[in-house]
Parts: C-alpha cells; sequence; structure tokens
C-alpha cells in the first residue's frame, strides 16, 4: 500500500521546519487537493509531498552507512 505524506511550512519559518499536515492513500487525491488548499488559507507556503510505499521494507543499513 502506497501512502502519501504532505509537508507545509509556514510562511516566514525555515525551510527545516516543516510540518506534516495530512497523509492519505493513493486513491484519496481529493482529500490530498483539499488538505492543500486548506494549507495555502492558513499561511503554509512551501508544499511538498512524499510517497511511500508500506509494502516494502526500509533500508536501514543505507543509512548507517553515510
Amino acid at each position: 500500500m502506497k501512502e502519501i505524506v504532505l509537508w507545509a511550512t509556514k510562511v516566514g519559518n525555515e525551510n527545516w521546519k516543516e510540518e506534516i499536515i495530512t497523509t492519505c492513500k493513493t486513491s484519496e487525491i481529493e482529500k490530498l487537493n483539499k488538505a492543500m488548499a486548506w494549507a495555502v488559507s492558513n499561511g503554509f507556503d512551501r508544499l511538498r509531498t512524499n510517497i511511500s510505499d508500506l509494502s516494502q521494507i526500509p533500508d536501514f543499513s543505507k543509512t548507517l552507512a553515510i
């Protein structure tokens, strides 16, 4: 199952101060669109999405090797 995470940053905040606005399944695009509109109307200006495949086991060895 794939899931979309919507991240956003408030106007005036540093880029690293992202907040999670919502998560939804890839089939729930309308929910994502509504959340994006809500974020913009509530003072968020930098929005990004991330798609995660929850059926795949993460490979943390790549992170630990850095």
